[in-house]
């Protein structure tokens, strides 16, 4: 309880190494590896559920696929979800970029080669603020709307770019910023 309070609850936790958990007073090497370990496994239960979905009808689907996961991520994450005609996943949602702690740089050209490669009729976008607030940036909302001219030309609808915070989220339809 003590280690949840002074870290931030297990979102605090899952950020730390094992290396900094062992430190700690009253954890050793085998209890920070057994913690480092059940975190890691809530981890992977977290990604087989996503992979389990079966399709997406709004952003509160996206948060419950990929909330947990990308809250507790010490940098920003940008993620993609392919969608056939019926909004079904195909696959497991990709892994795009891994950035720092205010910014995540995304290359366009690589969300669109698996679209194509995947024959995705649809994709969203999903990424994280380690801040916490779900609040888009400038950034976020200019290259929200490059991808969103990249699908266009390709003919791959960007259905909605949701941005995860620490137990919330923003969503661009349901925002108003994406049409």
């Amino acid at each position: 309880q003590r280690l949840l309070k002074e870290k931030g609850g297990l979102s605090g936790l899952a950020r730390l190494s094992a290396r900094e958990l062992a430190a700690m007073d009253g954890l050793g090497d085998a209890k920070a590896a057994t913690l480092v370990a059940a975190l890691e496994l809530g981890r992977r239960m977290s990604q087989r559920k996503a992979e389990v979905k079966n399709a997406i009808h709004g952003a509160e689907d996206v948060f419950e696929l990929l909330g947990e996961r990308l809250r507790i991520e010490a940098q920003e994450v940008f993620q993609v979800i392919y969608l056939n005609a019926k909004n079904q996943l195909i696959g497991a949602p990709k892994e795009i970029s891994r950035g720092g702690l205010m910014s995540c740089p995304v290359d366009p050209s690589l969300i669109f080669r698996e679209a194509t490669i995947k024959n995705a009729v649809s994709v969203i976008l999903i990424h994280n603020h380690p801040s916490g607030d779900p609040t888009p940036s400038k950034e976020d909302i200019r290259l929200t709307y490059r991808i969103v001219e990249a699908g266009d030309i390709l003919g791959i609808e960007v259905l909605d770019h949701v941005i995860i915070g620490d137990g919330r989220m923003t969503s661009f339809k349901e925002s108003g910023l994406l049409q």
